[in-house]
């Protein structure tokens, strides 16, 4: 039996071969038993926080990394007992030292993610879509840092010497400065955006040069659907510098229109048709109603006007087209039953 295991095969003895199958084998058991507490005691410990929910998706990842670490390191730190020969101890450290901080390093990447969804989690009880934005930014942020720290890691691991590079930096600082000066100023704009809150996703923003809805908010843009549906896109670093109308914050959202009528509209039926058109405002539940104003405004060239200012009281813009959309409805109604003829603008007479 002795004999059998001191035989030799590829260059290695039975009995080592055995001794591999038996790491791998209890590697495999141990990777299984340490999933199982590593699981259990995450849900053990995070089941009474709030975060049940979210955490519970990131568990299974979390605990099958840590458990392969563990495995990992356990069958290094004891591998030397099977007399493999320093070739396979120095290929075996290579690996060790490769693979443990790239599954560190996922266990990070995965982690961004949780933050983000514990930061959107928070946010949905604020009723506010720019801290949704806040948890993406968030998100890429610590995805950009852990990756620069994974790069300086590998590069320090092949021993590639970042001194010249540095130094080359500082060389053509200058024109690495300028190359840089744009992407800086986006990122701190992106920063700054999402500290002053000038507006949020789904708000109808107005600037020189771009109009629209806004869509996303990045790290180095904002996206923004204009109402021709075409998606513009403006560096953040622009967009501090410019003057924002954010007609999404608006309190109120005005109804302003101008009436021309026939000069040959009786008085009697003027003041009916201004009477009637405050009536049809002021029974309206979304209407402000400290605030209703009709009445007559000019004598046109070749009409009557009669202006008409008032405030929709609704949270966005749809709402409000439809709403406009029926006060015009009732005060066409309103015109026809008062026999009320419409002039055009700028009609000319022959």
């Amino acid at each position: 039996m002795q004999e059998f295991l001191l035989f030799k095969f590829y260059g290695l003895q039975v009995w080592q071969y055995l001794g591999i199958v038996a790491f791998l084998a209890g590697g495999f058991i141990a990777y299984k038993i340490l999933g199982w507490i590593f699981n259990f005691a995450l849900i053990k410990i995070f089941s009474r926080t709030k975060y049940k929910e979210i955490l519970e998706t990131y568990i299974k990842t979390v605990y099958k990394l840590s458990s392969l670490i563990v495995v990992i390191y356990i069958i290094y730190d004891n591998i030397g007992f099977l007399k493999l020969g320093r070739a396979f101890k120095k290929t075996a450290t290579i690996v060790y030292e490769l693979i443990i901080p790239l599954l560190i390093f996922g266990i990070l990447y995965k982690l961004t993610y949780l933050i983000s969804d514990i930061i959107r989690h928070l946010a949905s009880k604020t009723n506010t879509k720019f801290d949704k934005s806040f948890a993406s930014l968030i998100r890429r942020t610590l995805k950009v840092i852990i990756f620069i720290i994974a790069g300086i890691y590998l590069l320090n691991y092949l021993k590639i010497d970042i001194t010249p590079v540095i130094a080359g930096v500082s060389i053509g600082g200058l024109a690495v400065a300028l190359a840089a000066q744009e992407t800086l100023k986006n990122f701190f704009g992106s920063i700054t955006i999402y500290l002053d809150r000038p507006f949020e996703v789904g708000d109808w923003i107005i600037s020189p040069g771009f109009e629209g809805t806004v869509e996303e908010i990045g790290l180095r843009s904002t996206r923004i659907r204009s109402f021709n549906n075409s998606l513009i896109t403006v560096p953040n670093g622009k967009i501090i510098d410019a003057v924002i109308d954010n007609m999404g914050k608006r309190q109120y959202r005005r109804f302003l229109q101008f009436l021309r009528i026939s000069y040959e509209t009786p008085t009697p039926v003027i003041e009916d048709f201004i009477a009637g058109i405050k009536s049809i405002a002021e029974e309206h539940i979304y209407i402000v109603k400290d605030n209703i104003q009709v009445s007559l405004h000019e004598f046109g060239e070749y009409s009557i006007n009669i202006r008409i200012n008032l405030f929709f009281d609704v949270p966005d813009y749809l709402t409000e087209l439809q709403l406009r959309q029926e006060l015009m409805e009732k005060v066409l109604q309103l015109a026809e039953n008062l026999n009320i003829k419409f002039e055009k603008p700028n009609r000319f007479q022959s």
